[in-house]
């Protein structure tokens, strides 16, 4: 046998070309799916490029018509069914969400943390005139304001879709709230342990729910519930004002991620004796110097604020006390600022 007749006939320029126009097509798609489509998308060229390959070996399943073969080894002429190719791509997009979802609940290694947290927090007010020229002045806080902070934290160590909290409380929430980053928050919806709508009798527990759309790789979400404390009796604030921060909540995340369990439970017995003790040190806290009394609290927090005077401005900041127990230390942030214009 001669050399030549075990050489390989080269391709001609055309399919050459086509080939190589079908490997870059191909690779681009793939990245462009693990980009822009996370694990859903390649599930789709997964299932499309098994169809094109069966379209190839079997093209009769794919097929509308066929002419008569009336001579051996002549070429017959196909018609493609567009039936057919509609069934296999709504099939190729029903198994890649099968698969996706599989994926989600089997294979992937996506966690959510979740960690709930506790705090009191001051807002303290201070007004004066201003200064003329933008002189600086120095003002004392003449009120201040008391919350109960409930806090969840949520962490993801992937990219996260639709991830839905549930929260049920079992006293009517008269809290505000607070999502970072923004979310859907649904209304307060009254439930009844028999599942019937039985307005007649008052609500076993209310519900509501927040949504995040998305949540990035390391992204710190939180869903921060602000509680105003309700001072009754000055002269017995502790006691009384602690009534406030009875807060029967339970929470359910809806995520196809796992969700890491150990990092959602909070201690109690801890919080019961930390809030007060945060409570009794900011009540008492001696902002203007230990010689000085401390700032009275707004006993009605839906009441309105007075109007600012002309040339007159207002500043608020937050106060938080800090770890160890001791709460010998503070934490400022939050300053916010408003003026009435200056009269003329």
């Amino acid at each position: 046998m001669a050399e030549s007749d075990r050489r390989i006939t080269p391709l001609d320029e055309s399919s050459s070309r086509q080939i190589w126009v079908g490997w870059g097509v191909g690779l681009v798609c793939l990245a462009l799916a693990f980009f822009v489509g996370g694990i859903f998308a390649p599930y789709v060229l997964l299932f499309f490029g098994v169809t094109v390959a069966l379209r190839g070996h079997f093209p009769s399943i794919f097929a509308k018509h066929f002419d008569a073969q009336i001579i051996a080894g002549i070429p017959y002429r196909r018609e493609e069914s567009l039936r057919a190719w509609g069934v296999a791509m709504l099939s190729c997009v029903l198994l890649a969400a099968l698969f996706y979802w599989i994926h989600l609940k089997v294979i992937s290694n996506c966690v959510l943390s979740a960690v709930v947290d506790t705090e009191i927090v001051a807002r303290l007010y201070v007004r004066g005139i201003v200064p003329a020229n933008h002189k600086r002045g120095l003002y004392d806080p003449y009120l201040q304001e008391l919350f109960y902070d409930w806090t969840l934290k949520l962490q993801p160590n992937c990219e996260a879709t639709d991830v839905r909290i549930i929260f049920t409380d079992y006293s009517e929430p008269a809290d505000r709230v607070r999502t970072i980053p923004s979310a859907t928050i649904n209304a307060i919806v009254p439930k009844w342990f028999s599942g019937f709508n039985e307005p007649s009798r008052k609500p076993d527990y209310y519900a509501r729910t927040v949504l995040f759309p998305k949540l990035v790789k390391g992204q710190v979400a939180s869903i921060v519930f602000r509680k105003p404390i309700r001072v009754l009796d000055e002269a017995q604030p502790t006691e009384l004002a602690l009534t406030d921060l009875i807060v029967r909540r339970v929470y359910k995340i809806e995520t196809p991620f796992r969700i890491d369990r150990a990092a959602q439970t909070y201690d109690r017995s801890e919080e019961a004796v930390k809030i007060p003790a945060q409570f009794v040190a900011l009540w008492h806290w001696r902002y203007s110097g230990k010689d000085r009394p401390p700032v009275p609290v707004k006993r009605d927090p839906d009441a309105p604020e007075p109007p600012l005077d002309p040339n007159e401005a207002e500043a608020t900041f937050e106060a938080r006390c800090n770890g160890g127990g001791t709460y010998k230390t503070i934490n400022i942030s939050n300053l916010e600022a408003r003026r009435e214009p200056r009269k003329k």
